[in-house]
């Protein structure tokens, strides 16, 4: 139960950095690419492409990976392939928080633009503690636990 409300605290705190990120960064230019980036991912939600590579992110954004690889490592402290897995582990994180999704879990990690089952169970696990299937198992546990007290009442 602590790693799922764990893992709702980090999902809302990256939010919020990432919103603070936008607007904090001192260059204009790295500000102006950031706040692009950002909408790419949050609103486009670019980062759901299989084989995405920042080569293509770097050419949508108009400019060089290599700049893009230092924005990276400046402003998100991450490197690009970190930045896209945490992206996709949040998402899949919040479709697995609702205990009434059936979606099998290797949809979930394709849809996601996970190449392979075994890379999205073991980025997940590396953030979460967990396997995607026990993280269900857990917030399923959790909700019939909370149903039963309600119950109760």
């Amino acid at each position: 139960e602590a790693i799922v409300r764990q893992n709702h605290s980090i999902l809302e705190r990256e939010e919020q950095n990432r919103q603070k990120t936008a607007t904090t960064v001192d260059d204009a230019k790295k500000g102006a690419l950031v706040a692009r980036l950002e909408k790419l991912m949050q609103e486009e939600h670019l980062y759901r492409e299989n084989l995405l590579t920042r080569d293509r992110v770097a050419e949508i954004l108009e400019t060089n990976r290599t700049y893009l690889g230092q924005i990276m490592s400046e402003v998100y402290q991450k490197s690009f392939t970190q930045y896209i897995n945490d992206l996709r582990i949040d998402e899949a994180i919040r479709i697995l928080d609702n205990p009434k999704s059936v979606r099998p879990i290797r949809l979930i990690g394709v849809d996601l633009g996970f190449n392979s089952v075994t890379t999205f169970n073991t980025q997940f696990q590396n953030r979460t503690g967990m396997t995607p299937a026990q993280y269900r198992k857990k917030v399923i546990d959790i909700s019939n636990e909370n149903a039963e007290s309600n119950s109760e009442e």
